[in-house]
C-alpha cells in the first residue's frame, strides 16, 4: 500500500474595500472623530440604537434623534482571543485580546470593541468600563480605541 503525503500549503489574502458607510455610520465616525460616541433614538420604541442605524430593527421605523451617550457602560459579554488572522494565516497571540460587548449608559443595544488594563483571568461580565479615545483622531472606528475597567 502505497503511503500518502500530507502537505500543507499558505496562500496569503489580502481584501480591500471601499464602500460608502451611509449617513447614520458616517455622523457617528464623526462623533468618534470629536471623542463622543453618538447614538440614535427610534421614534416607536424609544430604543437608543449604537452604533446608530438609520432604521429600528425591532419596528422597522426610520430613526431620526440623535443623542450623545455617556462614554462609559456594562461588560455584558466577552471573549478572549489567543490567536489573530494575518493574511488568512492563523497565528498565536503573544498576549491575548479581550473583545467585549458593553451596554453603554442609556443605550439599549450592544457595542463591540476592545477591552484593556485588567486581565483575561480578572475579567467578568458586569464590569464597569469607559471608552478610551486614541488621542489623535481621523474620524475612522479606530478612533475610539478600547474601553477600561472604571477605577
Amino acid at each position: 500500500m502505497a503511503e500518502h503525503k500530507i502537505i500543507n500549503s499558505f496562500v496569503g489574502l489580502t481584501f480591500e474595500y471601499n464602500y460608502r458607510v451611509g449617513e447614520a455610520l458616517d455622523k457617528y465616525l464623526d462623533g468618534l472623530q470629536g471623542k463622543k460616541i453618538l447614538g440614535v433614538t427610534c421614534p416607536e420604541c424609544e430604543r437608543v440604537l449604537v452604533p446608530p442605524r438609520s432604521m429600528c430593527g425591532k419596528c422597522n421605523t426610520k430613526t431620526k434623534k440623535w443623542v450623545t451617550l455617556k462614554p462609559v457602560g456594562t461588560l455584558k459579554n466577552f471573549t478572549v482571543s489567543h490567536v489573530e488572522i494575518e493574511q488568512g494565516e492563523i497565528k498565536d497571540r503573544e498576549k491575548p485580546v479581550i473583545i467585549g460587548q458593553i451596554k453603554l449608559e442609556g443605550a439599549d443595544s450592544l457595542l463591540t470593541a476592545k477591552i484593556e488594563g485588567i486581565s483575561p483571568k480578572e475579567v467578568k461580565t458586569g464590569l464597569k468600563v469607559k471608552a478610551v479615545f486614541r488621542d489623535a483622531t481621523e474620524g475612522t472606528l479606530q478612533d475610539l480605541d478600547h474601553f477600561e475597567p472604571v477605577k
